[in-house]
């Protein structure tokens, strides 16, 4: 970076202070210089090539580095390529087994919510008539049974998580 604006201010030096308009548009200039640089867009068509800031015009095709997104397989043996495809392909086995897997914890997930759910509907039915009964006339040794039915229900759902 400071080998960079050496260089800048090398160049710059060989104006005179009166030449600040001179100056600017030098700036200015190498400015957009970098900028088209950066945003360069390589189009071919044929042999021809070009290279422009915009899209690539009808009848040429973008052929902008993609940053290596693939797999090079210039100047490999057949032993190495091979050993990359499988590489690859134990790789794609792991991730369906792990795809089988994570699909077959969530099916089990959802069979025990729906247990739990089922287990919690038959406790509000018992506790429901249990309830009824308390509201009927009873001897007291009924009642105290009653009463004792209804707080074992109400433990069970707090037990099974009926609530959350």
């Amino acid at each position: 970076m400071n080998q960079y604006r050496l260089r800048i201010s090398r160049a710059t030096r060989c104006f005179s202070s009166s030449d600040m308009p001179t100056k600017i548009v030098v700036v200015v200039a190498l400015l957009t210089l970098a900028s088209f640089a950066h945003g360069a867009t390589k189009c071919r068509s044929g042999n021809k090539i070009l290279y422009l800031t915009d899209v690539c015009p009808a009848g040429y095709t973008d052929i902008t580095s993609t940053g290596g997104t693939g797999v090079s397989t210039i100047g490999k043996s057949a032993n190495v390529q091979r050993q990359e495809q499988e590489f690859l392909a134990s790789k794609t086995a792991d991730e369906r087994a792990n795809r089988a897997q994570l699909a077959q914890e969530q099916q089990q997930l959802v069979t025990a919510e729906n247990n739990q759910r089922t287990q919690c509907n038959a406790i509000d039915a018992e506790i429901r008539a249990n309830e009824i009964a308390m509201r009927q006339i009873n001897a007291w040794q009924m009642m105290d049974q009653l009463k004792r039915n209804h707080q074992l229900l109400r433990d069970q759902q707090f037990q099974i998580g009926c609530h959350r």
